[in-house]
This record gives C-alpha cells, sequence and structure tokens, in this order.
C-alpha cells in the first residue's frame, strides 16, 4: 500500500468510523490522562498531535496547559475535533503525518495516540521521520498504543480487540517496533506498560 493508497483507505475507513468513534472516545478517556501524567509537566509547551482524530488527546494536553496543534488527514475526524473542542483550546489542520505543513523543529514534544496500530510499515516509518524532524533538537517523541502481551487475560483481551481491528493492527502487534524505532536513531527514555500489558507508553529522544 502506497502513500496515496493508504490515504484514501484511511479516509474511507475513518469516514464511516467517526460519527461512532465517540463511544471509543469514552473507553480510551482514562488513557488520555494517564499519557498527559506519562509526559510530565507540559505547561506551555508546544505539542503536536499527529493523527488526533477526534482531539480527545490533544483536548486533554491543552487542558494541562500545553499549546496544542491537532493534524489528521481525515476530514471527517477533524469535524468532530473542531466540535468537540468548545473552548477553540486547540488548533487543528488538515495534513498527512508523512509530509506535515510544519517547518523544522518547531514542537517541544510530538505526540501520537492510538495511531500506529491503523499504519502500514512504510507509512509508520514515514511518520516517525517527520516526527522528528518537527521536534526540537531538546525535545522528545511520545506515543500510546496496544502492544502485544505475554500476560494469560491480556492475550484473551488482545484476541477481542483483534476481531474489531483492521488486519494493520495485527501487523503491528507482531512487529518489533523497537527495532523500528532503533533503526531511526531513536532512544526509549520512558516506558510503561499498563491494561494487563496490551497497552504501553514510550517516549523517546532523538539525537539529532
Amino acid at each position: 500500500m502506497n502513500d496515496q493508497e493508504f490515504v484514501q483507505y484511511n479516509q474511507q475507513l475513518f469516514k464511516k468510523v467517526a460519527p461512532n468513534y465517540k463511544w471509543l472516545d469514552l473507553l480510551a478517556s482514562r488513557c488520555r490522562g494517564k499519557f498527559c501524567n506519562f509526559l510530565g509537566d507540559i505547561q506551555g509547551l508546544k505539542i503536536l498531535d499527529v493523527a488526533t482524530g477526534t482531539g480527545q488527546q490533544a483536548l486533554a494536553m491543552a487542558k494541562k496547559g500545553a499549546i496544542v496543534t491537532g493534524a489528521d488527514l481525515s476530514e471527517d475526524m477533524l469535524h468532530y475535533a473542531i466540535r468537540n473542542d468548545k473552548q477553540g483550546l486547540v488548533h487543528f489542520e488538515y495534513a498527512n503525518s508523512t509530509s506535515l505543513p510544519f517547518d523544522n523543529e518547531v514542537f517541544d514534544i510530538t505526540v501520537m495516540s492510538f495511531a500506529l496500530h491503523c499504519m502500514t510499515h512504510e507509512i509508520r516509518m514515514g511518520t516517525l521521520k517527520e516526527m522528528m524532524r518537527v521536534t526540537k533538537k531538546d525535545g522528545f517523541i511520545a506515543f500510546i498504543d496496544h502492544c502485544k502481551p505475554s500476560k494469560s487475560i491480556g492475550k484473551l483481551i488482545y484476541s477481542n480487540i483483534a476481531r474489531f481491528e483492521t488486519p494493520l493492527y495485527k501487523q503491528f502487534l507482531d512487529t518489533d517496533f523497537r527495532q523500528e524505532l532503533r533503526l531511526l536513531d531513536l532512544d526509549i527514555v520512558r516506558h510503561h506498560k499498563f491494561f494487563f500489558e496490551t497497552m504501553q507508553m514510550m517516549a523517546c529522544k532523538y539525537y539529532h
């Protein structure tokens, strides 16, 4: 799947998903706060939320005092993101994660929540490179997403989630994501697994 095909696939998928995504947002609401705490003190920091979706993670960070920009290539999801941002706390932009419309080294932190598992390897690597490009030298890049569990309860949860996800979900969980990060010289400086090891948060530094 090339970049153009991925854009079409993504837009078609989230056109269907967007009207009902509020239920997934409700389920993920505790994760949003947990991720904010994982990021630490973000008051006054410029943060880019890549693949922002309905903007709930972007809003959670903005409410902690961060200056947040949310970017997504689904206009349908951005419609709901803007509607959810009743106080106008976040600046939302239509953007492809593999060609972000921002200058080099603009953001203190660049994040992505629950989007890695929706990407092919090629799209993911292109996205990571762009996230690195727009992040300041002393900043960091952070993720929250699913991971393959080793515990029996986690495996049961994983198998049930897989039934509702796209094939890219399983492909991502079978991938050595740490190796992908190493290939780009991204060092994991903080890492935390939770919810029976079915989810993880990572903060990475890129030494330019």
